[in-house]
């Protein structure tokens, strides 16, 4: 969101959230500078202060049986930014569609340079059915939306399991669980960094990442990810798919 569009009647404080951030030596790889973990970190942070901000954040559904959940994600990253530096992320909602909750995302250096952008959507579950849940425009809070985009899409990513090659089988670790009690979203994008080798990995010159999370992967849940070029697939141990990514 450009500085004309911040400006404009409907970007208030409430509508959007920026928080800032100090790139700390954990958020940081052997480079000294961020990745694309790092960016979904700071964007899942500030989109959870949002919501909580705007009262339908993840205790606020709890309290109702309900929790948020992640479907799509696209980041284009066009500066990584070195540790001890400070970051800026906006965020705002662009409203529901269906069970479909979308949010975008804008992110500036300290000079108001903008080095990254997303797009995501998101669907409340039900806890106990594991099931989505269609939100009236009332308990959305539908006047905190903003109907402004990055230019962002998260398209489908169309990839199996017999697509590629088997890559890695591992199982999910306790430090991969998080208060919803499976597999945290970012550890997803992580587990990419941690199947290639270290060569490759510090060769990767990707600016985009684009995620589908398709399923849930909980504790002890055995992973077999697959590789096709720079896509990847990976399904749990009974063939149910967890997410596609490809990177490019």
């Amino acid at each position: 969101m450009n500085n004309e569009l911040c400006n404009s009647p409907q970007c208030d404080n409430r509508k959007i959230f920026k928080r800032n951030f100090r790139v700390d030596v954990f958020h940081v790889d052997h480079t000294g500078k961020t990745n694309f973990v790092s960016f979904f970190n700071f964007m899942q942070e500030a989109a959870l202060k949002h919501a909580q901000i705007l009262g339908f954040g993840s205790f606020d559904l709890f309290s109702r049986n309900l929790t948020w959940v992640v479907t799509r994600f696209e980041l284009q990253v066009l500066k990584n930014i070195s540790w001890d530096n400070e970051i800026i992320v906006k965020t705002w909602s662009r409203g529901m569609i269906g069970p479909y909750a979308f949010r975008d995302f804008e992110i500036f250096d300290s000079h108001d340079q903008i080095i990254a952008k997303a797009s995501s959507s998101w669907v409340p579950i039900d806890l106990g059915t594991r099931k989505p849940v269609v939100f009236k425009n009332e308990d959305f809070h539908d006047d905190a939306k903003i109907n402004v985009d990055v230019g962002i899409d998260p398209s489908k990513i169309h990839l199996g399991k017999d697509d590629g090659i088997l890559i890695k089988s591992f199982y999910v670790n306790n430090s991969d669980i998080d208060i919803n009690h499976h597999v945290n979203n970012t550890k997803y994008v992580q587990w990419l960094y941690d199947a290639v080798t270290f060569e490759e990995q510090s060769s990767w010159a990707y600016q985009t990442i684009a995620v589908n999370y398709l399923g849930e992967a909980r504790a002890n849940d055995k992973i077999n990810l697959y590789r096709k070029d720079s896509a990847f697939y990976a399904c749990l141990e009974n063939g149910n798919a967890i997410f596609k990514i490809k990177l490019f």
